[in-house]
């Protein structure tokens, strides 16, 4: 389709006020503006006025840099993706749908040589349905690196093109290293023994820097308590998150499961949850407790629209529709603010702080880590581990003290734990 031509504060505008008539809160449709301001900001840096998708994409890329090197949280990165796709699927087709995904194909194109190796790279490789998209992601940003340096066959990329990529493009996941480097890894395979390229495994024996890896926080006790206490059961809104919180804090699922969990899922009469979890393909079969049941069942019976939809929990406002993989880090958020826990963009102390929080209860009560596992639908048992840090009882006891040790100088203070 031919670029429309119009100005880009047009066609904002234009989508900004069909955002309203879709039924989209004011709060949204707010955050679509601001986003939309900093667009049109980058297109004066530009020198330029009409809308063009080809400075959409040089604007996206800007911003998956900052959200690569951390200077932006995950959620102001996806909230940038789905406006400036609402912006280009509205002027394209002149509607608003419900779900947009500005990701790595409108960023790189590819010619039909290396779309097809994308496809048949990621296709082969055996991993999780949620892994895939990130896979696709930074592979269509290689395959895009080589068609740039001027190679336009797979087979002729050499080790002197991948050493290039990396010095060029490593500094953009400094928070995802061991997921780039490991999928270059597969990439090289891929490239030696299937297309035939002359690559050798020296850089396919690369690793990633484990060492420094982050032990993000768990909720605590108290903090789960005054979370549960913010939500208004007299409300609708106030049913559904007070339900979604009570499951995850009981189950530990992770958000993008509860946002995908069917009303067909839940056994009523044996009070148990079976699922297939999205990031993993894994099933889990899970026990619920009485006041979990309930809080669903209130919401379900007295705070649910009455609609057709299979999903147990929906959005509040039309056209109603599941619950986006977002909107459990937004609900628990919404009520960490109310209950005055604090919060900072990074620190990871949102909905996956509840699941957090199940792994180190589960290790207080001397759970083996197989099981941890199985409760929490690790694909490997190794993931339990990552819970080990929060076990601070534990530690304690592995902490040695300083009688071994000289003290030559200094002022030393034994504290008593």
């Amino acid at each position: 389709m031919e670029n429309p031509k119009i100005t880009l504060s047009e066609a904002y505008q234009k989508t900004e006020e069909q955002l309203k008539q879709s039924g989209i809160d004011k709060d949204n449709v707010n955050r679509y503006k601001r986003i939309y301001r900093e667009l049109q900001q980058y297109y004066n840096l530009k020198g330029e006025t009409n809308y063009n998708p080809d400075t959409n994409r040089e604007y996206m890329y800007s911003i998956e840099k900052k959200y690569n090197t951390g200077d932006i949280a995950v959620s102001a990165y996806q909230r940038r993706r789905r406006a400036v796709a609402t912006l280009e699927g509205y002027i394209n087709t002149g509607q608003i749908q419900a779900h947009y995904s500005y990701g790595a194909q409108n960023l790189y194109h590819l010619s039909q040589h290396y779309d097809v190796h994308l496809k048949n790279f990621v296709s082969s490789m055996d991993v999780s349905p949620g892994t895939k998209p990130t896979c696709a992601t930074i592979s269509r940003e290689f395959f895009n690196f080589m068609e740039m340096e001027g190679i336009e066959e797979a087979n002729k990329i050499t080790q002197e093109a991948i050493q290039k990529y990396i010095t060029e493009t490593a500094g953009n996941y400094s928070k995802r290293m061991s997921t780039f480097l490991w999928l270059l890894r597969k990439m090289v395979g891929y490239l030696k023994n299937v297309v035939g390229a002359n690559v050798t495994e020296k850089v396919a024996t690369l690793k990633g820097r484990r060492c420094n890896r982050r032990v993000f926080p768990a909720l605590t006790d108290d903090e789960m308590s005054a979370i549960l206490k913010e939500p208004d059961l007299e409300t609708s809104i106030g049913k559904r998150d007070y339900a979604i919180i009570l499951l995850a804090s009981y189950t530990g699922l992770r958000a993008v499961d509860i946002s995908n969990l069917k009303l067909k899922d839940i056994n009523w009469l044996e009070k148990t949850l079976s699922i297939v979890q999205r990031k993993t393909g894994i099933s889990n079969y899970l026990p619920l407790e009485q006041e979990v049941l309930a809080a669903i069942a209130d919401y379900i019976l007295n705070g649910r629209v009455n609609t057709n939809s299979n999903y147990a929990f929906i959005t509040t406002v039309p056209p109603y529709r599941p619950m986006g993989s977002r909107a459990g880090g937004n609900i628990v958020k919404k009520y960490m603010k109310q209950a005055n826990i604090t919060h900072i963009p990074g620190d990871s102390k949102g909905f996956h702080a509840i699941r957090r929080r199940m792994g180190v209860k589960l290790l207080e009560a001397s759970m083996p880590l197989e099981m941890i596992s199985q409760i929490l639908g690790h694909n490997e048992m190794d993931s339990a581990k990552y819970y080990l840090p929060m076990d601070t009882n534990r530690l304690k006891i592995c902490a040695m003290g300083f009688d071994d040790i000289p003290i030559t100088g200094g002022v030393y203070y034994e504290l008593q734990v």
